[in-house]
């Protein structure tokens, strides 16, 4: 099969185009929410997905203009405390500097710099 000049092709002839995803998934969401919501388990696997922790996807954002700051270490580790989140238990929850960063309480700036995980409990 010559696939040339075909930008959807793949070697097995089988069809890239995208189907979109579920808006009432938002862009975080669990794969057993997608599953759930009718998405194939081959979507999931695409590469528009980001995958931040196993059984998480995150819909890719737009790259950020390069004039923008670098956000602080606070805000990554909220970030990635957002990421996390959703492979939770109901009995699990985020502790220590991680919990007061998300209620937002004033931290010294060396507790939050460089914090390479996430507390959790």
């Amino acid at each position: 099969m010559d696939n040339r000049g075909c930008r959807d092709a793949v070697p097995d002839g089988g069809d890239m185009r995208r189907t979109s995803l579920p808006a009432s998934l938002g862009d975080l969401f669990t794969t057993a929410e997608a599953r759930a919501a009718g998405v194939p388990a081959s979507r999931l696997r695409a590469m528009d997905l980001e995958r931040p922790h196993h059984g998480v996807r995150l819909r890719s954002l737009p790259a950020a203009p390069h004039d923008r700051e670098e956000p602080g270490p606070e805000t990554l580790l909220r970030e990635r405390a957002r990421r996390y989140a959703p492979r939770m238990g109901g009995d699990e929850f985020f502790s220590h500097v991680t919990a007061a960063v998300i209620w937002g309480l004033p931290l010294p700036f060396a507790v939050v710099r460089g914090r390479p995980i996430v507390d959790g409990a």
